[in-house]
């Protein structure tokens, strides 16, 4: 019998609550941090000219490493102040997949 996908189930239903524990702090540090100005399901406030980030077309327009770059450095010329030194890398790697994740 072979035992290579029992041991490989076992090892992937340990892994999955990590997964879904980093996602699930991924949103509550954008409930912290981002929702004021982005919206808590990422839309956007046009008042203070935020983007949607639930449309495919937004999120097309940018690159996996520009989020990052948001994040961690802010946006030149925006409210947006950059969160390195206030939130880990880890935290900003989840935030920029959190924000990958509202495109409805």
């Amino acid at each position: 019998m072979n035992r290579t996908l029992p041991v490989l189930l076992a090892v992937a239903s340990l892994t999955l609550p990590a997964f879904s524990l980093r996602a699930d702090d991924a949103k509550a540090v954008w409930m912290k941090k981002c929702a004021l100005c982005h919206g808590a399901d990422g839309s956007g406030k046009p008042a203070m000219k935020t983007k949607d980030y639930t449309k495919a077309e937004e999120q097309a327009k940018m690159k996996d490493e520009e989020i990052l770059k948001a994040i961690q450095e802010g946006v030149p010329n925006s409210k947006m102040k950059g969160y390195a030194g206030k939130l880990s890398g880890d935290e900003i790697k989840a935030l920029a997949t959190f924000v990958r994740s509202l495109k409805k």
